[in-house]
């Protein structure tokens, strides 16, 4: 799997996070696991606290083969502010690669908008 990045609303395309997984499943649940590189702690007393920058959602998702969209409806995220809420991508399926193109995200350092390439697992 390789990962593109986001693109910010000036233009400027980033890659932000060191490890990416999404999991779609044949009966309509996905996950999305996102982490940046973070530094090793010896703090086990502390497991359910994540160290360092980290998104992690899952819900059902729906195809619309012909507008060619992927639409998420997020159950529960790691963001607060993704919880119950739905968001759609433009998605081109080549083969085992799957590209993809969000829906505007707003954070803190500003708007993004999330750019994907994803490979089929073998």
């Amino acid at each position: 799997m390789t990962y593109g990045g986001e693109q910010h609303s000036d233009g400027i395309k980033v890659r932000t996070w060191s490890s990416v997984k999404l999991f779609l499943e044949l009966s309509g649940h996905f996950a999305f696991l996102a982490f940046d590189d973070r530094p090793k702690t010896a703090d086990v007393a502390a497991p359910r606290i994540p160290v360092g920058p980290m998104v992690a959602c899952f819900g059902t998702y729906k195809v619309n083969e012909d507008a060619r969209t992927l639409t998420n409806y997020i159950a529960t995220s790691s963001t607060t502010t993704f919880n119950g809420i739905t968001r759609g991508q433009k998605v081109t399926l080549s083969g085992a690669s799957l590209s993809t193109i969000g829906t505007l995200v707003k954070t803190p350092k500003g708007d993004i908008v999330p750019i994907d390439e994803w490979k089929r697992a073998k």
